[in-house]
């Protein structure tokens, strides 16, 4: 389990507020990338793989959604994607949870 406490990650505290972390031990089933993404989506938190489903390539957040500089292909976050037409399969997601202390991703 990864702990991100507030603490450390206030950003997790704000709607939109994300970290982005390398996890050892964690490896995407498409990709094999071990970097993830939480986001605070504003009704709960979001836990993503950072590797983009179509050509690997690292995601990062661009407004209300995660964006793949490779090919433009755009994920909400949920994971699912949204426009590009590249993939219509989403990220790989991880099992979230919170408390009043911080984040907690299950890998």
């Amino acid at each position: 389990m990864l702990a991100l406490p507030f603490s450390q990650y206030p950003a997790l505290m704000t709607s939109g507020g994300s970290a982005s972390k390398t996890v050892s031990g964690y490896s995407d089933p498409n990709c094999g990338s071990n970097r993830i993404i939480v986001i605070n989506t504003g009704s709960g938190y979001s836990a993503l793989s950072t590797a983009c489903t179509h050509a690997c390539c690292d995601v990062s957040l661009s407004g209300s959604e995660l964006h793949c500089p490779c090919h433009g292909q755009n994920f909400d976050f949920t994971g699912k994607p949204t426009s590009g037409g590249r993939t219509s399969t989403p990220l790989a997601s991880l099992q979230v949870c919170s408390d009043s202390t911080g984040v907690y991703v299950t890998y």
